[in-house]
């Protein structure tokens, strides 16, 4: 069985850039980190169906007030250090946001 993509060499991993990386559509990776909560939304369009994405959700950050997950995610890790890291499994093509 291979590694996930992303995992196997270097020359195929996803660097997000949220600039740049947005017009990529393609939906091929498992698994993404988003530095960001803002950045975490952008990597819907690259991430495949059952992919797994992470980030922080820091406690001082005002930005991530009210934090609404996509409809087509479901949370399946959650743990406090210094800030609240999340991770959410793609769970269909929808893009609607509901309530945490």
């Amino acid at each position: 069985m291979s590694p996930p993509r992303g995992f196997e060499g270097g020359d195929s991993l996803l660097n997000w850039n949220s600039e740049v990386d947005v017009v990529r559509h393609d939906e091929s990776y498992d698994f993404a980190f988003a530095p960001s909560f803002e950045d975490a939304v952008l990597v819907d369009p690259v991430l495949k169906i059952d992919g797994i994405v992470a980030f922080p959700l820091s406690l001082d950050d005002s930005s991530n007030a009210g934090f609404r997950k996509q409809s087509n995610y479901k949370v399946v890790y959650l743990r406090r250090y210094d800030s609240i890291f999340v991770a959410l499994r793609k769970i269909g093509v929808e893009n609607n946001l509901v309530d945490s």
